[in-house]
């Protein structure tokens, strides 16, 4: 069925450029692409160094600091600066690194009526000095109350500080 669907579309846009036109077609995003790095990833033999103290900036409005551990594949992350962390655990992220594409999530409960936080960060680390990516953040009251918050993360950190 994609194959007829996506051949229709190839078919419509030769018309329309037959006949000069020029138009914009919006690709269909699967839920999921929301996830992956807008940046190219590098093959996995590619390693970085990512340990230490990091700078943060998000389009949210939030900027400090973070702490970061790798040991081989596995990364921890630990907003220390520049967020408001109840519990602290919310501030706490676990995850893996494959080349330079860092995914890091947590779940905590945060009320006395146990609504959840869910938390994801996705990074594309450009350098052992640079990264960017995403934060997504969503939060699940057990009467069905949700509320999501979304923010562009650029991350940075000087040689020394390695």
């Amino acid at each position: 069925m994609k194959i007829k669907k996506y051949l229709l579309r190839f078919l419509f846009l030769i018309f329309l450029s037959f006949f000069g036109l020029n138009i914009a077609v919006a690709e269909e995003k699967d839920i999921h692409d929301q996830f992956i790095p807008t940046t190219p990833l590098v093959p996995s033999n590619q390693s970085f160094n990512l340990n230490g103290v990091w700078y943060y900036q998000s389009t949210n409005g939030l900027s400090g600091t973070m702490s970061i551990e790798q040991k081989g594949k596995s990364v921890t992350l630990e907003i220390t600066s520049g967020s408001e962390c109840r519990p602290v655990e919310v501030c706490l992220y676990s995850g893996t690194i494959d080349g330079n594409a860092v995914i890091l999530s947590n779940s905590v409960i945060v009320d006395k009526e146990g609504g959840t936080v869910t938390s994801a960060m996705q990074l594309v680390i450009s350098s052992d000095e640079t990264a960017s990516g995403t934060s997504t953040n969503h939060y699940v009251h057990p009467e069905g109350y949700e509320k999501r918050w979304d923010a562009e993360l650029s991350l940075t950190r000087n040689k020394a500080e390695k």
